[in-house]
């Protein structure tokens, strides 16, 4: 039976090696496309984006007037 540092280190070394497959399937972007990618993905601006549309949710309902509330006895 294998040691257990023996198994560990068979475990990092392929674990190593997987980011670098992964860096050489390298994408070329010009300087416009790179730009465009970090806007898309940058998260501060998507929760910003996220901010924006709740805030015009808000706006849409605010001249809205609150739901009616309807309140009765009957008596026989």
């Amino acid at each position: 039976m294998p040691s257990l540092s023996l198994i560990t280190l068979a475990t990092l070394t392929v674990a190593s090696l997987l980011p670098a497959s992964a860096a050489a399937k390298s994408l070329t972007l010009t300087p416009q496309q790179a730009a465009e990618y970090a806007v898309r993905h940058n998260p501060s601006l998507a929760a910003a984006r996220l901010r924006i549309e709740e805030a015009r949710g808000r706006l849409q309902n605010s001249g809205r007037l609150a739901n009616p509330e309807l309140e009765g006895t009957f008596m026989k």
